[in-house]
C-alpha cells in the first residue's frame, strides 16, 4: 500500500487507484474532524489529465467522513498553503504529483494551522484508513469557489514593493503548462512578459514538470535571444521555481534560495529567527545567513520538516522564522504561508533585478560546484542498503584527506555516527573541510540520491565518483 512520502502520497494509477483515493481522503476526513470539527476541508487540483476522476474519488471520501468540502479547482499549491493560515479551513488537500511525470497523482494534505502532513504524521493518519462511512445524516455537502487565485494574489502582492518594480522590465515566463498559466497575468500587470508553455496542459507537452537545466533549454535561449532581463520557471504545482539571469545562466534552486535570503536584507531580518533548511542544500546558505548575523537550523529533506519545525518554534518559543528554504527551489516566506511558494518568491525577485541584474546579485554570493547522481532502487531494498553504507562508513577510520590550498591537510576521522562530520537526520551527509556528500533514498521516487558539492569541479568530482561506487557496490 502507498504511504506519505517526502510530500504527501504519489503514484502511478495502478497504486493510486481510484478506490484507494476515497480510501485515504475518508481517512483524512476523519483526521480533520478531531483536529477541528464542524470547519471545512479546501480542496483543489493541478491540470494532469487524471485529475477529475482523483477529484471525485477525494469528494466521496471526504464526504463519506462527514467532512464539508470547498472545491476551489485549479489551484498552485502555495495558494492552498496561504489559505491554511486563515483559519477558514480544518485542513487542505491539493491532488497534485507535483514536479513528477505526468503519467503520475498524489495527495498533498495540509493542516489546520498550515503544515504539512510528514512521513511521521501521515502513519498517525493511516490508522482510519479501514474506518467505516457516517451514516446518511452525516454526509458531508460540496461546495464550490472561483475566486481564491485572484484573492491571494490581492493579499500578498502587500508584502511587495511593486512601486519599485521597473515596468520596463522584459521577463520570460514558463509555467510549464501547469497551474501556473492560470497566474502569469499577475506578473503580466507589473512587467512585460513573454510567456512560453503557457496553455494548460496535464500532459505538459511543453517541457517535463520538474524545472530543470536540461528541461527548461527553451526558456534559456528565449531570454538570450529576446534580451530579457530575466526568465522564470515553476514546476506542474507551482511550489517549486527556478530562474534564468538575464545572460542566459542557469540558477540553480538553492541558489534562488540564497538569493532571496539576500535581498531580503536590511535590519528587520536581524531581528527575526533562523534560516531552515535541509540536510542535502548548498552551505551557500549558511554563508549567506552569516552576512545577515542569522544563524542556519537544518532539517530532513522536504517541505513538511520545515514547516513543521517553522510552526514549532513560532507556537513554543515565539519565534519567527527568518525564511526556510530547501535545494529544489522551494522557498517559504513566514509572512505568507508555512509552505513553499514559488509565485511569491518570483515577485521578490522582480524587485531584485529592479534594483540591480541578476548577474550582479549572483556575484554576491560564494561560488560552490554540485553534482547530482540519481541511482534506480527498489523502495524495499533502500533501508537495507543505507543501514550496509552507515554500517561500512562507521568501520572506516578515515572518511577523508581534503586537499585543499587553505591548509594542510587535516583528515576527517568518523568514531560513531554521533560525530560531528557525519549527519543522519536524513539519509547520511558527510561533512569535509572544502565540501560534503550526501546520500538519501528519495521519498517519492524509487531512486537513491547522491550530491556533493565542493569548491572545485575536481573534488565535486572525486567526491562524486567515490561515493556513488559505493552506492553502487551495495546493489
Amino acid at each position: 500500500m502507498l504511504h506519505f512520502g517526502t510530500n504527501g502520497i504519489r503514484g502511478r494509477m495502478n497504486e493510486l487507484t481510484p478506490q484507494f483515493a476515497v480510501n485515504m481522503a475518508r481517512a483524512i476526513g476523519f483526521w480533520a474532524k478531531e483536529k477541528r470539527s464542524n470547519v471545512p476541508i479546501l480542496m483543489a487540483t493541478d491540470y494532469r489529465i487524471t485529475r477529475e476522476m482523483y477529484r471525485r474519488s477525494v469528494i466521496a471520501g471526504l464526504t463519506s467522513a462527514g467532512c464539508d468540502v470547498i472545491d476551489a479547482n485549479v489551484l498552485p499549491s502555495p495558494v492552498v498553503d496561504y489559505y491554511m493560515r486563515t483559519g477558514r479551513y480544518s485542513a487542505g488537500i491539493i491532488i497534485t504529483a507535483s514536479h513528477n511525470p505526468p503519467e503520475w497523482n498524489g495527495i498533498k494534505v495540509v493542516d489546520n494551522e498550515g503544515v504539512a502532513v510528514s512521513r511521521e504524521v501521515g502513519k498517525t493518519l493511516m490508522q482510519y484508513f479501514n474506518k467505516r462511512p457516517v451514516s446518511y445524516e452525516e454526509i458531508g455537502k460540496v461546495s464550490k469557489t472561483e475566486s481564491m487565485l485572484a484573492e491571494y494574489f490581492s493579499s500578498v502582492l502587500k508584502f511587495v514593493n511593486t512601486e519599485k518594480i521597473k515596468k520596463s522590465l522584459t521577463v520570460v515566463v514558463d509555467p510549464g503548462n501547469g497551474t501556473l498559466c492560470d497566474g502569469i497575468y499577475a506578473y503580466k500587470r507589473l512587467v512585460n512578459i513573454i510567456p512560453i508553455n503557457s496553455q494548460p496542459d496535464g500532459n505538459f507537452p511543453g517541457r517535463k514538470s520538474e524545472p530543470t537545466e536540461k528541461n527548461v533549454q527553451t526558456l534559456i535561449n528565449t531570454v538570450k535571444d529576446s534580451n530579457a532581463d530575466l526568465g522564470i520557471a515553476w514546476d506542474g504545482d507551482g511550489d517549486r521555481v527556478v530562474f534564468v539571469d538575464e545572460k542566459g545562466n542557469y540558477v540553480l534552486g538553492d541558489k534562488a534560495f540564497a538569493l532571496s535570503l539576500l535581498g531580503f536584507g536590511g535590519e528587520e531580518i536581524r531581528k527575526k529567527g533562523p534560516v531552515l533548511t535541509t540536510v542535502s542544500t548548498s552551505r551557500i546558505i549558511e554563508d549567506v545567513a552569516k552576512m545577515h548575523n542569522l544563524k542556519t537550523e537544518y532539517t530532513k529533506v522536504g517541505a513538511p520538516y520545515l514547516s513543521e519545525e517553522a510552526n514549532r518554534l513560532k507556537k513554543s518559543k515565539g519565534i519567527q522564522i527568518a525564511m526556510a528554504g530547501e535545494e529544489v527551489g522551494g522557498i517559504i516566506w513566514p509572512e505568507i504561508s508555512w509552505g513553499k511558494d514559488g509565485l511569491f518568491t518570483a515577485f521578490k525577485m522582480l524587485e531584485m533585478i529592479s534594483e540591480k541584474p541578476l548577474s550582479k546579485w549572483l556575484e554576491m554570493i560564494p561560488v560552490y560546484h554540485n553534482k547530482k547522481i540519481k541511482i534506480e532502487c527498489p523502495s524495499e531494498q533502500k533501508a537495507g542498503l543505507m543501514d550496509k553504507i552507515k554500517s561500512e562508513l562507521n568501520k572506516l577510520n578515515e572518511l577523508d584527506t581534503p586537499n585543499t590550498s587553505d591548509g594542510p591537510n587535516t583528515p576527517n576521522t568518523l568514531e560513531n555516527e554521533n560525530d560531528k562530520n557525519m549527519v543522519t537526520i536524513d539519509g547520511i551527509r558527510i561533512n569535509f573541510n572544502d565540501g560534503w556528500v550526501i546520500i538519501r533514498p528519495s521519498g517519492t521516487e524509487n531512486i537513491i540520491r547522491v550530491f556533493a558539492e565542493a569548491k572545485t569541479k575536481e573534488r565535486v568530482d572525486e567526491l562524486s565518483k567515490r561515493y556513488v561506487g559505493l552506492v553502487r557496490s551495495h546493489l
